[in-house]
């Protein structure tokens, strides 16, 4: 391998802000996600199975999650809680 070239598979994508991303399809095998905030991304079809870690990952309604993705998830450490980054204040009621 030359110097400065990844190996596939071993991206690093700790402490990433992924909130709202589109990964449909990607594979992610070898991928590193500690820390990483992937709220409310889609997840559709992503390769998971081979994934290194996950330790810190927030996964709060991430959308089309496949199957067994979140158990997986949560089990390797990564949590599904809303902050208040992602909070939407309601718009006050009119009166009529």
């Amino acid at each position: 391998m030359r110097p400065g070239k990844r190996e596939p598979g071993n991206t690093d994508l700790s402490d990433a802000d992924l909130t709202g991303a589109d990964l449909g399809g990607a594979n992610l095998a070898g991928a590193t996600l500690d820390g990483a905030d992937l709220q409310g991304s889609n997840l559709a079809g992503i390769r998971w199975k081979d994934i290194a870690s996950v330790q810190g990952a927030d996964i709060f309604q991430v959308k089309n999650a496949p199957d067994g993705f979140l158990g997986w998830a949560a089990r390797r450490g990564a949590t599904a809680s809303k902050t208040s980054n992602s909070q939407e204040t309601p718009e006050p009621k009119k009166k009529h």
